[in-house]
């Protein structure tokens, strides 16, 4: 999981995970990641690799490779997105008084959502597209 969550720090820019040295603190961090792995496997399609977890949140499946772990980062980004875009501080616009920049930052992040998950099923596809690297 390491590796799958280093991918997926690797595409979003966030200072709120900072992680501590102290591991109790750094709990809610991983619950969150995981959540967003668990989502993002709905819709990664078909897996060449099983995504069970033992224990201890590590892949049981040994094959899993660098391919998959991409694709996976890139949905996880995805719901990154929809829950930064989602949040209420920029929900909150939308009942208040009208202020037309903040609708424009709302349509922007609504269009940073769509492309994200543009981009995830892109890599998703190329995914389809080879095994092991060949076409």
């Amino acid at each position: 999981m390491e590796e799958l969550y280093a991918a997926f720090l690797n595409r979003i820019e966030s200072d709120i995970y900072e992680l501590s040295l102290v591991p109790a603190e750094n709990e809610w961090i991983y619950a969150e990641w995981k959540q967003f792995f668990l989502s993002s496997i709905q819709l990664f399609k078909f897996p060449r690799a099983s995504f069970d977890l033992d224990a201890e949140n590590n892949f049981i499946d040994s094959k899993i490779k660098n391919s998959e772990i991409q694709v996976l980062a890139g949905f996880m980004r995805y719901f990154w997105i929809c829950q930064q875009v989602d949040s209420w501080e920029n929900i909150k616009t939308q009942y208040s008084e009208s202020d037309f920049s903040q609708a424009n930052i709302l349509k922007e992040l609504q269009n940073l959502k769509k492309t994200s998950l543009e981009e995830a099923r892109y890599a998703e596809s190329l995914y389809y597209r080879s095994l092991s690297g060949k076409p």
